[in-house]
C-alpha cells in the first residue's frame, strides 16, 4: 500500500488519521497539515510538552517524591531548550498561537511551582525553568528513598494517636462550656496542638537503610546502617547518632528496635540487598548426628544451624548486647537479604561461631528421599542435612524452584 501526499482514499489511513488527530491538544486544532510538515516536528513537540508539563507541575506539588521523579527531571531538562525553540519558530504563526501560549502558561506555572519547592528546600531560586529544574533534581537525588512495594518492612513508627488528641479535644470542649459559643473552638484548638506535640517525625527500617520520610517541611532522607554510631534507649525514644547528628526515633518497642539496629550495622550485614528474592524456612536434621535445627532456603544456597547453636548466631553476628534478641527464624530472613558476594564470608562466621552449615549454590547435592515424608537431603563439603517438608506443603512449589537453583 502506497501512501500519498495528499488526502488519501484509503480507508485505513482515514480511519488513522482521525485517531491520530483524536489525541491531539484542542490548542492545536487550528493548525494544518502543511503547517506541521513546514514546522518539521516543532508542532508534535509541542503537543508532547503540555503532558510533561503537567507531570512536572504535579511534581514540584509533591513532599514525597515517587519512582518516577528522576526520569521526569531528567527528561525535562533535556527537552525545554528544545521546547522554547520550538515556541519561538511556532510564534511566527498564527495558526499555532493556541497551542504555544497554553505551553507558555505551563512553562511560567512549572517555574513558580519549581522555586516553590527550591524555597521549602531552603535552596536559592533559580531564573530559569531549566536551572530550576536542574537544581530540583539534584536535591532529590540526595532526598530518601521511599519504600518499594516489593521491600520488606522491618519495623516502623507508631501511628499518631488521634484517640487520645480527639479525647483531650472533646474534654478542654466539655470543660470550657461555660465560655459557650468558644467552646468547640477551644476544643479543636486542643485537639491540634496535641497532634502536634505527639506527632514525631515517621520512620520506617528497611533491609538496607531507615528512611525518614518528608515531614513539617524537611525533606526525605535514608540513613545507612553502616554510619549508625551509638544507639540508646530511653522510654519510649531510641537514639541514635549518624554523621554528627542525633536523631530521636519515637516507638513503642524501644528494646526490639535498638536490638535490630545493632545487627543492620554490624559489618557483616551492612548494605543487604533491599528485597529478598525468593526464600523460605523448613525444618531440618543434620544426618550425622541426628540434631534438629532450622534451615534458610534462599537464591543463593542453603544454611542450617542446629537447635542447639541458635543462641550463638547472634554473637557471630555483633559483640554488642542486644537488650531483646531477635528470634532464630527473625535473623535467618534477614539473611536472605545478603549479596550472593557477601555468603562465603558470613557462612565461615557462623560455621565458626554456631556451627551452622552452608550448602552454596551450584555446589551441593540434592537427593530425593523414597519416602516423601523423608524430605530432600542436600550434602556439600562433608556435611549433610535432610529438609523436612511433605509434599502437600503449601510451600512445595517455592521449595522445588529453590532447589532446582541450588544445582543449576
Amino acid at each position: 500500500m502506497t501512501i500519498s501526499n495528499g488526502a488519501s482514499s484509503d480507508p485505513i489511513c482515514r480511519i488513522f488519521s482521525v485517531l491520530t488527530e483524536s489525541f491531539r491538544p484542542l490548542e492545536s486544532a487550528s493548525i494544518d497539515a502543511g503547517l506541521r510538515i513546514r514546522l518539521e516536528g516543532r508542532v508534535e513537540l509541542l503537543e508532547d510538552a503540555l503532558p510533561l508539563l503537567d507531570s512536572l507541575i504535579a511534581l514540584m506539588g509533591r513532599d514525597e517524591p515517587e519512582s518516577d521523579d528522576v526520569g521526569t527531571l531528567n527528561e525535562c531538562v533535556n527537552q525545554l531548550p528544545r521546547i522554547a525553540e520550538a515556541i519561538d519558530r511556532a510564534n511566527l504563526h498564527s495558526q499555532a498561537g493556541a497551542l504555544t501560549r497554553e505551553v507558555g502558561t505551563r512553562v511560567r506555572m512549572a517555574h513558580e511551582d519549581a522555586n516553590k519547592r527550591l524555597r521549602r528546600m531552603n535552596s536559592p531560586e533559580q531564573p530559569s525553568l531549566r536551572a530550576a529544574v536542574s537544581s530540583v533534581l539534584e536535591l532529590l537525588r540526595k532526598q530518601g528513598k521511599p519504600p518499594g512495594p516489593a521491600e520488606r518492612v522491618f519495623m516502623a513508627s507508631p501511628n499518631v494517636s488521634w484517640l487520645l488528641a480527639f479525647a483531650i479535644g472533646s474534654g478542654v470542649a466539655v470543660t470550657s462550656s461555660m465560655f459557650g459559643p468558644l467552646a468547640p473552638l477551644l476544643g479543636a484548638g486542643a485537639f491540634v496542638i496535641t497532634l502536634l506535640m505527639t506527632a514525631s517525625r515517621p520512620w520506617v527500617l528497611l533491609a538496607d537503610r531507615l528512611h525518614l520520610p518528608a515531614h513539617r517541611g524537611a525533606p526525605s532522607r535514608d540513613v545507612v546502617p553502616s554510619s549508625i554510631g551509638t544507639i540508646s534507649a530511653q522510654q519510649n525514644t531510641v537514639r541514635i547518632e549518624t554523621g554528627g547528628e542525633v536523631l530521636e526515633l519515637k516507638t513503642s518497642t524501644p528494646q526490639e528496635l535498638v536490638s535490630v539496629l545493632c545487627l543492620f550495622k554490624s559489618p557483616l550485614l551492612g548494605w543487604l540487598e533491599p528485597t529478598a528474592g525468593g526464600s523460605t524456612l523448613v525444618d531440618a536434621v543434620d544426618e550425622a548426628s541426628g540434631e534438629q535445627g532450622r534451615a534458610l532456603m534462599c537464591r543463593d544456597g542453603v544454611l542450617f544451624v542446629p537447635a542447639s547453636r541458635a543462641g550463638l548466631v547472634l554473637g557471630a553476628l555483633t559483640q554488642e548486647r542486644l537488650p531483646a534478641p531477635p528470634s532464630l527464624d527473625a535473623v535467618l530472613r534477614l539473611f536472605a537479604h545478603v549479596p550472593a558476594e557477601r555468603w562465603p564470608a558470613l557462612a565461615e562466621k557462623l560455621r565458626a561461631g554456631a556451627d551452622a552449615r552452608w550448602f552454596p549454590r551450584g555446589g551441593t547435592v540434592v537427593e530425593d528421599s523414597a519416602n516423601n515424608q523423608l524430605g530432600i537431603t542436600v550434602r556439600a563439603a562433608g556435611s549433610s542435612v535432610r529438609l523436612n517438608y511433605s509434599g502437600n506443603s503449601r510451600d512445595l512449589v517455592q521449595v522445588r524452584a529453590l532447589l532446582e537453583a541450588l544445582v543449576g
